[in-house]
């Protein structure tokens, strides 16, 4: 499935009201920080819905350095959804 990304700066040299001007000029913009995580979070959903009999999903516990990390928020929210008692079982265990 890949890695996620951190999340990006928020930083950036337009206003929202100078992006809100833009578009009504018919000027097309790079999508703002929060729509990238929709647009993310959305391609996140039709990945994890696309298997019809399986679904791994897997993390490092270390980075490259052996330093321990956090799973991704798309862990945790995997074990909420899921209704599959060995599912949530399994990814508890891994």
């Amino acid at each position: 499935m890949g890695l996620s990304r951190k999340a990006e700066s928020t930083g950036g040299i337009l206003s929202g009201f100078d992006r809100e001007h833009l578009l009504e000029k018919d000027i097309q913009l790079a999508p703002t920080p929060r729509e990238r995580a929709f647009i993310q979070k959305f391609y996140l959903y039709l990945n994890m819905t696309k298997p019809k009999e399986h679904l791994i999903l897997s993390y490092s516990r270390v980075d490259s350095e052996g330093k321990a990390i956090r799973p991704s928020y798309l862990t945790d929210r995997s074990k909420n959804v899921s209704t599959d008692q060995k599912y949530r079982k399994h990814l508890t265990a891994v």
